[in-house]
C-alpha cells in the first residue's frame, strides 16, 4: 500500500502461457469496500450494460441477477458457455467485444 497500487497478474489466454500486468490504484480496492453495488445500481441515470457468463464461479449468476432486478431498465445479455474468464477464449472474447460494441453503438436488442 505504500507505493498507492498493487499489482495483478493474469493469463492472457488458455492457450498461451502468455501473462499480462495490471496495475491498481489502492483507491479501487478502497471504493469497492466502500460501496455495495446493490444498494446504488438503482441510481445510474446511464444506459446500463450487464452480462453474465452462465458458468461464472467467481461471480455467482443468482447475485448478478439480483443487481438486474435493482437496476434501471439494463440491457442485458447471458453468456451461454462462457465461465469468468471467458478473457482467456479468443472465440469467447470477441463474442464478449461484439456485444459491448453493439450496445456502445445503440444497437443492441
Amino acid at each position: 500500500k505504500e507505493t498507492g497500487y498493487k499489482t495483478s497478474t493474469r493469463l492472457v489466454s488458455e492457450d498461451l502461457p502468455e501473462t499480462r500486468t495490471f496495475v491498481l490504484p489502492y483507491s479501487f480496492a478502497e471504493d469497492m469496500l466502500q460501496y455495495e453495488a446493490l444498494d446504488v445500481i438503482g441510481n445510474l441515470k446511464a444506459r446500463l450494460m450487464i452480462g453474465i457468463s452462465m458458468n461464472d464461479e467467481a461471480v455467482r449468476v443468482e447475485a448478478t441477477e439480483r443487481l438486474i432486478s435493482a437496476a434501471n431498465n439494463p440491457h442485458v445479455v447471458r453468456f451461454e458457455g462462457m465461465d469468468h474468464h471467458f478473457n482467456r477464449n479468443p472465440k469467447d472474447t470477441k463474442t464478449v467485444w461484439d456485444y459491448v460494441k453493439e450496445f456502445l453503438q445503440g444497437r443492441a436488442n
